[in-house]
């Protein structure tokens, strides 16, 4: 009931007033239920710096919230240049490296999507997202031993420097 009155808050596009009733909710569980149903409201209007904003303070329950913003974003087929855009919102660089991580995951894990992942990879500053991205995009490669193809894809996403020991170890240079 409590998350139905949040949701219909916001579905109505009454935010201030679904963020109010969730914060003023006393049992924790009921809160983050309430503020998960902000969140899906957020991201079906593709409002995600708002979720940004109040995720990580807020939501608290069983979930990485940035796990569930990267699901969320995912599954609203946002642009590579978009995604990029929105996790500069967050005001640290250890999370906005989890968010592009998680994306990457979430990519990895549906199919026909090696193609958003080296965008993503191509885009990234850090290397540690490229190498993130080249795991994924490789593996069935490295279990092939085709490492000729993994060193390809590597080159590709800015990785000019690159050794692979086995399947489980795709490694930067020592």
């Amino acid at each position: 009931m409590r998350t139905a009155i949040a949701g219909g808050y916001a579905k109505a596009g009454q935010f201030d007033k679904a963020l109010e009733f969730a914060e003023n909710l006393e049992n924790e569980y009921h809160k983050d239920e309430a503020l998960w149903a902000i969140a899906y409201r957020y991201a079906e209007l593709g409002q995600f710096e708002s979720i940004i904003k109040m995720a990580p303070a807020s939501i608290s329950a069983g979930d990485d919230p940035l796990a569930v913003i990267a699901e969320l974003m995912v599954s609203q087929e946002l642009e590579c240049d978009r995604i990029i855009a929105i996790t500069k919102t967050l005001e640290n660089e250890f999370d906005q490296r989890a968010l592009l991580r998680s994306i990457i995951y979430q990519y990895a894990n549906t199919e026909n999507n090696s193609d958003k992942i080296i965008k993503l990879a191509r885009s990234a500053t850090d290397e540690s997202i490229k190498y993130v991205a080249l795991e994924h995009l490789a593996k069935s490669y490295v279990e092939a031993k085709d490492y000729d193809r993994v060193l390809e894809i590597a080159k590709s996403i800015g990785l000019e420097k690159v050794r692979v020991t086995s399947w489980k170890y795709i490694i930067p240079p020592s």
